[in-house]
């Protein structure tokens, strides 16, 4: 009975898993994102710790624009994903795309019919209501050209318009780097003071340690559980030495 039971935990744990993977994977309502036709890019805000209230009705707005020139027109098509709506302009013109209702789903755009010869430019306007506008695209059919995020401009609401960068939510805050550099500072002084209060014969071992131990607390102040997890400082027969388990 017991081993029964355990079954049908197992089973219940393992559907319930797999229904949170797909609902990440497919459902539009969860604000989970995946792999695009190229990298997610953004524009660059500055990083808060405050809370941001979202407005329903005047959803947030970032618009991405990229400049090229063509030598001869082919077909072009845009493949592109947006978090969570998009329009696209082609030379200022609003190209008549169906986009999917899922903004999970990657839209294959023909813009052949609105570049020319010469200078064009492409508008990607974004908007997001419930989080940051993302945006995901690569051109297909330009010989020589490619949809590399320093080549698209990002401007938000209000903002100035400046390069785009990668979508990600792992950029340190610049107080961290503040703490960090202040951090630094006092284990530099400690170290040095330590060192002046050595004999001649033993400063070169303790100066090889001190590096040592100013790189670790660097480390662990900016990435504490990255580093200290499976990790340990030991300090064996005089020498320091950083092992992992």
């Amino acid at each position: 009975m017991a081993k029964l039971q355990i079954a049908v935990f197992s089973a219940l744990v393992a559907f319930g898993l797999v229904g949170i993977v797909l609902s990440c994977l497919l459902s539009p309502q969860v604000p989970f994102v995946t792999s695009g036709p190229g990298q997610w890019i953004m524009y660059p805000t500055e990083i808060a710790l405050e809370a941001r209230v979202c407005d329903l009705d005047e959803p947030l707005r970032t618009t991405f624009t990229r400049r090229l020139v063509i030598g001869k027109p082919g077909r072009v098509s845009v493949h592109l994903r947006a978090f969570r709506k998009a329009v696209l302009y082609v030379n200022e013109k609003q190209v008549k795309a169906n986009f999917p209702p899922n903004w999970k789903r990657t839209a294959v755009v023909n813009i052949s019919g609105y570049l020319h010869r010469g200078a064009n430019s492409i508008r990607v306007e974004v908007f997001n209501a419930k989080g940051p506008p993302l945006l995901s695209v690569s051109l297909h059919g330009l010989e020589g050209e490619a949809s590399e995020r320093c080549k698209w401009i990002a401007a938000l609401d209000g903002l100035p318009a400046v390069p785009a960068i990668a979508a990600d939510d792992t950029r340190l805050h610049p107080l961290c780097t503040r703490i960090a550099q202040t951090f630094t500072a006092l284990i530099d002084s400690a170290a040095n003071f330590a060192l002046s209060q050595q004999a001649p014969g033993a400063r070169a071992s303790l100066t090889a340690r001190r590096g040592d131990v100013i790189l670790l607390s660097e480390q662990m102040l900016r990435y504490p559980f990255a580093l200290t997890q499976g990790m340990e400082t030991r300090y064996a027969q005089g020498r320091g030495t950083l092992r992992r388990r």
